[in-house]
């Protein structure tokens, strides 16, 4: 099992359930990997499109993929390197490490340690590494190979599960009853909904305490009256919003 390790300049790093900001909604880490909110910050990117934007053609990374793998499976304390391999004149191939390190942090910075001398350089080195030597460029984390190319993940950004199983159960009994019972189960999540809302103001309280969406509510649940058709655009909706595809 991988532990987290903190990080000493942020003292409520510390705490072991409080190190994701006191907000395990949106900072989840399951993997104890640099989470993408702290990419953002290591690259200085206010969104992910621009740390995309970065390795694509005219970044200052450009090409450079392996450097975000490396990023995506590293933490602080890991020990990455960057590996060059090509061909010489008289034809010998030829493999040397260019740089090796640790990952350190320092003022926001993420900082790369390096192995063979008391030097600390920005981690960013590397990106600009792979993105001049491109092919003949490979990357390690903790010695794990780590190829210059495109990286694809999936990963959940919020899928409303709960309500995806709940559209798919109806979604189910819709197509074995023709429409009649998903129908029944709609109406009724539906009615409840409207008495809860003529009670006006407790429920619009909680609701907005709560940060929830009340049109966007009202909405789906008016779309789950159509039976098969409302629950599957339900479930594309949170597939489509909310499941993140790429680099």
């Amino acid at each position: 099992m991988r532990g987290r390790r903190s990080n000493p300049g942020d003292p409520q790093s510390l705490n072991r359930y409080s190190y994701v900001g006191n907000n395990p909604v949106r900072y989840t880490d399951p993997s104890g990997h640099f989470s993408e909110d702290e990419i953002m910050k290591y690259l200085h990117a206010d969104n992910w499109d621009a740390v995309l934007a970065m390795f694509e053609k005219g970044g200052k990374f450009a090409g450079a993929w392996g450097f975000l793998e490396v990023l995506r499976q590293a933490e602080l304390g890991d020990t990455s390197q960057v590996d060059y391999s090509g061909i010489s004149k008289e034809g010998w191939r030829v493999t040397m490490t260019l740089l090796k390190g640790v990952f350190t942090e320092q003022d926001g910075y993420l900082m790369l340690s390096l192995s063979d001398r008391d030097v600390t350089v920005d981690a960013g080195l590397m990106g600009y590494l792979g993105s001049y030597n491109l092919e003949k460029v490979s990357y390690r984390v903790n010695q794990n190979y780590v190829g210059n190319y495109i990286h694809t993940h999936i990963v959940d950004r919020g899928v409303d599960w709960g309500g995806v199983a709940v559209a798919g159960t109806s979604l189910t009994l819709d197509l074995v009853s023709g429409g009649t019972v998903g129908a029944v189960k709609d109406f009724a999540k539906t009615s409840a909904l409207v008495v809860d809302l003529t009670f006006g103001t407790i429920d619009f309280l909680k609701m907005s305490e709560t940060g929830e969406n009340v049109g966007e509510t009202i909405f789906w649940d008016a779309v789950g009256f159509v039976p098969i058709a409302g629950d599957a655009a339900y479930i594309g909706y949170q597939l489509y919003e909310n499941v993140y595809i790429g680099p």
